[in-house]
């Protein structure tokens, strides 16, 4: 006789290839990708990173905990491993953005996480962009890159422009 809820069987190894099971947020699962790299460390070996991949995406949140289960292949290890150590794990999201750092002053109508820039023309007159927000900090706004045509944005004095407005550059 077992109990509701209680396992049956519990299945260990001892074998070479190793999977680690982690919990991620419905923010986190969206970015992730099988075959992006992981590293993980654990407390039974303090220092260590372990190499891995993903390997699989749970497609649906765990009841109890409301997270998405992500499945990580280890790279084959020379350490004794015991099913049930505590790890953490960072995760390499293969195509993420480069991220850039701008100056808060150089933000205008900004609103969540979309905000504007003036960005410089060839001419010297101003031009208003769209630029998507990731974070903000003591020193600047994080925003996503910039598209190509882009090479210098207004730093001083942005909240006084108006789109083709002239403006000197000063280095």
């Amino acid at each position: 006789m077992i109990a509701p809820g209680y396992p049956v069987f519990l299945f260990g190894a001892t074998g070479k290839n190793w999977r680690i099971r982690a919990g991620v947020s419905d923010r986190d699962v969206v970015k992730i990708k099988p075959g992006d790299s992981v590293s993980v460390t654990m407390d039974a070996y303090p220092g260590q990173n372990f190499p891995g991949t993903v390997n699989q995406l749970g497609e649906m949140a765990n009841p109890s905990t409301g997270t998405y289960e992500v499945e990580i292949l280890l790279n084959p290890v020379k350490k004794r491993l015991v099913s049930g150590f505590v790890a953490s794990v960072r995760i390499f999201l293969s195509d993420e953005d480069p991220l850039v750092m701008i100056p808060i002053e150089s933000l205008v109508d900004a609103e969540g996480k979309t905000g504007y820039v003036y960005a410089i023309t060839g001419n010297n007159t101003v031009e208003k962009s769209r630029v998507e927000i990731v974070s903000l900090t003591d020193s600047g706004a994080i925003i996503r890159p910039l598209p190509e045509d882009i090479r210098q944005i207004v730093t001083e004095g942005a909240t006084y422009l108006i789109n083709g407005d002239t403006v000197n550059v000063i280095r």
